[in-house]
C-alpha cells in the first residue's frame, strides 16, 4: 500500500512541488544576509522598495491563473483543448503585462527619486515579462513538476554563486538586480521550452472573446 502511494503520480508531483517551495524558502536565508551587508541599508532599501512595487504588479499579471489554469489543464482531454487553455492564459498575461509595464514606467518617473531607483525599477519590471513564461500552473495541471523543479533549482543556484562572486560593494546594486531578474527569466523560458517539447503545446489563434473569457 505504502509502495503504491510512493510510486503514484500525485505523490511524486506533490513531492517535487514541496521541494521547490522548500528550496525557494531556504535559499534566501543565505543570500539576504550577505546582500544586506554588502549593499548596506540604503542601497538594499532601494531594491526592497522597488521590488515591493513590482510585487503588486506580479500578482496582477498572475491574476489567479496558477489555480484556474492548473484546474483547467487537469480536466482537459485533448491536445487541442490544452493549446487553447495555454494560448488564452498566455495572451491574457501579455495583455496584463503591457498594462503593468506602462504603469511601472509612470511610477518610475513619478516615485523614483534618483536615477538608480529608476533603473532598479525598470530592470525589475522584466520580472513581469518573466511571468508570461512562468508555466508552473500547466505542469501542475499535467502532474509533471519534476522538470520545472530541477530547472528552478539549477538556475537559482547558479544565480546565487554569481551573486557571491561578483556583488562586492554597494555600487553593485544594479548588478544584483540584473542577476535577481535573470533567474526568473531563465526559469520561465526553460519551463516553457519543457512543456512545448514534452506536451507539444503551441500558441493558437484566438479571438478577443476567448481572452475575455479567460480573464472573467
Amino acid at each position: 500500500m505504502i509502495n503504491k502511494i510512493l510510486k503514484s503520480k500525485v505523490f511524486s508531483n506533490g513531492a517535487y512541488l514541496y521541494i521547490l517551495q522548500f528550496f525557494n524558502t531556504v535559499l534566501p536565508l543565505f543570500t539576504i544576509p550577505y546582500i544586506t551587508r554588502i549593499l548596506g541599508d540604503s542601497q538594499y532599501g532601494v531594491f526592497s522598495k522597488m521590488f515591493n512595487y513590482i510585487t503588486y504588479f506580479q500578482a496582477f499579471v498572475e491574476y489567479g491563473f496558477a489555480l484556474a489554469g492548473a484546474r483547467a489543464v487537469s480536466l482537459s482531454k485533448t491536445e487541442e483543448e490544452r493549446n487553447k487553455i495555454f494560448s488564452s492564459i498566455t495572451y491574457s498575461k501579455i495583455l496584463l503585462t503591457l498594462v503593468s509595464v506602462v504603469a511601472v514606467a509612470i511610477l518610475s518617473v513619478t516615485l523614483a527619486k534618483t536615477p538608480t531607483q529608476t533603473a532598479c525599477m525598470l530592470i525589475l519590471a522584466l520580472m513581469l515579462v518573466a511571468k508570461i513564461f512562468t508555466q508552473t500552473w500547466f505542469l501542475q495541471g499535467m502532474e509533471h513538476m519534476r522538470p520545472i523543479t530541477v530547472v528552478s533549482i539549477i538556475s537559482r543556484s547558479i544565480s546565487t554563486v554569481l551573486i557571491f562572486a561578483f556583488v562586492k560593494r554597494p555600487s553593485d546594486l544594479l548588478l544584483y538586480t540584473v542577476l535577481f531578474v535573470a533567474t526568473n527569466l531563465i526559469t520561465g523560458l526553460l519551463g516553457t521550452a519543457v512543456i512545448v517539447k514534452k506536451f507539444k503545446v503551441k500558441l493558437v489563434k484566438l479571438g478577443f472573446s476567448d481572452i475575455k473569457f479567460a480573464l472573467v
